[in-house]
């Protein structure tokens, strides 16, 4: 895709005092409804945003702002993905947590929180859930684990996939009538996976087919974050090695009781990558992928920038 292609979306009526810092997003195609993880910080906390996404008349398309919602239970930079179940009369939508503790405070991430987070995930503590919300009411649901990151409905909104961190598969879940999720199975990727996103051409109520990409080793990671801020940094400084995956589930004859099965479509060595692997997913109506890296960088005299976060 050509640069020019890509235009930053205008963002009307948006709080003045509320800063922007998107993380997950989900998008309600009934209601043409947008929703954004935002880690607002000092200048607002942890919320999620809701837009409409006007098309008519528009180019680029443009986000009319619709509310906020924010809880007690949503902690500075703990959350992480979200799904909308519905939008009206009250807006219904299930949230991850990847942090079972604040990132920080208001003056931002602090050491502590990160070495707490990577001290979780090393001996396995589960302490984060999936948030499921009504307006501001929100409660936990889903299993505690170490972490959860993607999350993605199924096609006929009965089944919820939330990736889980720190254990290389996803954890599988029945909605129920009151919004509570039951688990019901866990798919083993054998990698770790960071978003899935679904394949609507090859789903149908009975298979769901998602696509997921990640790192192939953490430890790449900590060493590419960390050496961000450092001089005279070079592509294979922060070049990961990833992979990208085809996970096919099928629910079963009762519709809990699910197999799956996993097909690696791409691998590439540090060498080959530039960045990490977030976003894989499949254009509709196409047989092209698009591939997104949550960790890039620009050189300007020897000046390098961490990948920054807009809503294009």
């Amino acid at each position: 895709v050509n640069a020019e292609a890509l235009s930053p979306l205008p963002m009307n009526g948006f709080p003045a005092d509320v800063s922007f810092r998107p993380h997950g997003i989900s998008y309600h195609k009934e209601t043409s409804t947008l929703g954004v993880v935002n880690h607002a910080w000092a200048h607002g906390g942890e919320r999620v945003e809701f837009f409409k996404v006007i098309f008519e008349g528009q180019r680029p398309a443009a986000l009319e702002y619709m509310k906020s919602i924010v809880s007690p239970m949503m902690g500075h930079g703990q959350l992480n993905d979200l799904q909308i179940l519905e939008v009206e009369p009250v807006v219904k939508f299930y949230v991850t947590k990847w942090w079972g503790h604040p990132l920080g405070d208001d003056n931002g991430p602090n050491v502590f929180a990160k070495a707490r987070f990577v001290g979780g995930l090393i001996l396995g503590l589960s302490s984060c859930t999936i948030l499921y919300c009504e307006g501001e009411k929100c409660r936990e649901t889903g299993d505690a684990v170490p972490g959860y990151n993607g999350i993605y409905i199924s096609q006929d909104r009965s089944k919820l996939a939330a990736v889980v961190l720190g254990d290389h598969g996803l954890n599988l879940f029945d909605i129920l009538p009151n919004g509570d999720l039951r688990t019901i199975g866990h798919a083993h990727v054998g990698l770790p996976l960071d978003n899935i996103y679904p394949d609507i051409e090859r789903s149908s109520a009975g298979k769901q087919v998602f696509y997921t990409a990640g790192i192939r080793r953490g430890i790449d990671l900590l060493y590419a974050t960390e050496s961000l801020g450092m001089a005279n940094i070079t592509r294979e400084d922060v070049a990961i090695p990833t992979h990208a995956r085809r996970v096919i589930i099928e629910w079963g004859d009762d519709n809990s009781n699910p197999s799956f099965s996993v097909e690696e479509l791409f691998s590439t060595r540090a060498r080959h990558n530039l960045g990490a692997w977030s976003v894989f997913a499949k254009a509709p109506k196409s047989d092209k992928f698009i591939i997104g890296s949550f960790l890039h960088f620009c050189t300007d005299q020897h000046k390098t920038q961490h990948g920054g976060h807009r809503l294009w």
